[in-house]
């Protein structure tokens, strides 16, 4: 089964979703990674925080993502990317998302309970035994995070890259 990548990353200061530093970098981690797994990447922003980015994508499994991060084009990208963001954080869930054309997301987590029958749309997360995630498409901004009952509520806003492949 396919999982989806769930990477958080910061903007630094002074950079902006818009700065075409920013534009150019994630064009060319969207062109080459995209090539690379066959899977389109999907960016998103934090509804409150403008500095993070998420980038939402598909793997074939686990293995084949670590394959990418250790290969000599993204060990590239890597270094391109210092000085403009600094990856948060990285979860795999096994599930598979349809992002085209969403505009708003929420990321649900939460600790599974312990007789939990996962619904269709509920993935584990690879990184964290016990732990599992929704990913909803919302009509609107939603303000976060929040938690409610353990589980974590993260909104999203796609993002768009002005700029052609590079």
């Amino acid at each position: 089964m396919p999982v989806t990548e769930i990477a958080t990353l910061a903007l630094n200061h002074p950079y902006t979703w818009d700065s075409p530093d920013i534009q150019t970098f994630f064009t060319a981690v969207a062109t080459q990674q995209a090539a690379w797994s066959g899977y389109a990447l999907h960016y998103f922003q934090d509804t409150v925080d403008p500095r993070v980015v998420y980038i939402l994508t598909g793997w074939e499994n686990v293995p084949a993502h670590i394959k990418w991060i250790e290969s000599e084009q993204n060990q590239a990208l890597l270094v391109r990317a210092k000085g403009l963001v600094e990856v948060k954080g990285l979860q795999h869930a096994r599930l598979e998302s349809k992002l085209d054309g969403v505009e708003f997301v929420a990321l649900e987590q939460w600790t599974r309970g312990q007789n939990e029958e996962l619904a269709d749309d509920v993935g584990i997360v690879e990184e964290t035994p016990g732990r599992v995630c929704r990913i909803q498409v919302v009509a609107e901004r939603k303000t976060q995070p929040r938690e409610c009952s353990g589980v974590q509520f993260l909104c999203m806003r796609r993002l768009k890259l002005s700029l052609q492949d590079v």
